[in-house]
């Protein structure tokens, strides 16, 4: 799910597009989205191929809006070029002034998917139903979940580079004022611990009424759910197997790095650090985990 939609829009008369591009702008932050358009120009010297080429390596353009008959480049060779680029599926918008049949009958000539027709007049009301489509295939549980875990992982790493930047520019007495600060943050997690600790059910009805409350809140944290799973499953004979599997989730085996492990990584390292160790066979290796995982613990929901 995006915050932010990047639009490439070419046409050879830039005027023209000024109040379309302020209408998408409007209609995309109603939405809670930020528009990046860029502006091409197709000029009539015919140098528009050249010129569009770095644009096109841009692997997060997220909507094409091409005028149709333009000087220099029409809007089927347009997407021809970039559906040999890795923008196969990019949706495209065309629009022109002469009739939409005529634009249906292009472009069904030219045999091109993912395109979208719009005669000028109709262009934003096109933009609204195509976009508001993609928007609602985005605005799903899973979608919105990987959002806040990519932003607020963001966020959480940009807290680390702050600190790097400003600390070594504190005064020793600032420093001091921190380091007292984040003592008194350090004991109130250990009051709290304490008082968790002194707190703990004593008697078996009162631990399973705990749990029930607490077992999926901040209460613990995952790595704790997951050995306290281990534990039950172990002491009530489940499957060895089943514990087995269940135990790569978060223990080191060999070369694999444990699913825990990942999430963490994901969670709490920057975006530009993650693209470095991000590839194709990292993200087999985690949907092939996430899937054994989750039919260990069908099988184990089953068993019972």
């Amino acid at each position: 799910m995006k915050t932010a939609y990047n639009i490439l829009w070419i046409d050879d008369e830039p005027k023209s597009t000024d109040t379309d591009q302020a209408d998408v702008r409007d209609f995309l932050e109603e939405s809670g989205i930020r528009a990046d358009i860029t502006f091409v120009e197709a000029t009539e010297d015919g140098s528009i191929k050249e010129r569009l080429e770095h644009h096109l390596k841009d692997p997060d353009l997220d909507l094409l809006m091409v005028d149709y008959n333009m000087v220099g480049l029409q809007g089927d060779q347009l997407v021809r070029l970039i559906r040999e680029t890795d923008h196969i599926y990019l949706p495209v918008i065309f629009y022109s002034s002469s009739s939409v049949s005529d634009l249906h009958e292009a472009v069904r000539d030219a045999q091109l998917d993912g395109v979208y027709i719009a005669n000028r007049t109709a262009l934003i009301q096109k933009v609204k139903s195509v976009v508001g489509s993609l928007l609602n295939r985005e605005q799903t549980v899973k979608q919105v979940r990987g959002l806040l875990m990519e932003g607020v992982s963001e966020i959480d790493t940009q807290f680390y580079e702050i600190y790097l930047k400003v600390w070594p520019k504190l005064t020793e007495g600032q420093q001091v004022d921190v380091a007292k600060y984040l003592r008194e943050i350090v004991d109130e997690r250990a009051k709290a611990a304490k008082k968790k600790a002194d707190a703990f059910p004593s008697d078996m009805d009162a631990l399973g009424n705990h749990l029930t409350e607490k077992f999926l809140t901040a209460v613990y944290d995952t790595y704790t759910r997951w050995r306290l799973t281990r534990k039950i499953l172990d002491i009530s004979g489940h499957v060895e197997d089943y514990l087995a599997e269940l135990k790569k989730f978060a223990d080191v085996e060999g070369d694999e790095i444990p699913l825990n492990k990942l999430r963490n990584d994901y969670a709490h390292k920057s975006r530009k650090t993650l693209s470095e160790e991000h590839n194709t066979e990292r993200c087999i290796a985690i949907r092939k985990s996430l899937r054994a995982q989750a039919a260990n613990i069908d099988a184990i929901l089953g068993s019972e």
